[in-house]
């Protein structure tokens, strides 16, 4: 259950991320986040949940008895607009963070 609920989660920000970087202006240049393919550029920290790659989206599967585990990235963003929606099952413990801080980028497996 909380594997389904995790992949909901990870799709819904992979679409945030893709759209979030569709210019309505046409004065800006947008940089994704997520290729689409690899996470490159990305680290897990924390905690040692397996995230990868599967059908364009961002999958994570919990691991049973690991603490909270975040997947970032490695740039630095200044001005950005972020538009999500998330669909979670009642108990999910998930959320975003933003210009969140961590002295170590790698896992501590």
């Amino acid at each position: 259950m909380k594997t389904t609920l995790s992949k909901i989660v990870l799709l819904s920000l992979w679409a945030a991320t893709t759209s979030l970087f569709a210019d309505s202006h046409g004065d800006h240049d947008w940089k994704p986040l997520f290729n689409g393919k690899t996470l490159a550029g990305w680290g897990v920290v924390q905690g040692y949940a397996n995230y990868y790659v599967e059908d364009g989206a961002i999958l994570g599967r919990t691991a049973e008895g690991s603490p909270n585990t975040f997947l970032t990235t490695y740039e630095k963003y200044g001005d950005f607009e972020l538009k999500f929606e998330v669909k979670v099952d009642e108990g999910l413990n998930s959320g975003v963070q933003i210009r969140s801080h961590s002295r170590d980028f790698g896992s501590r497996r």
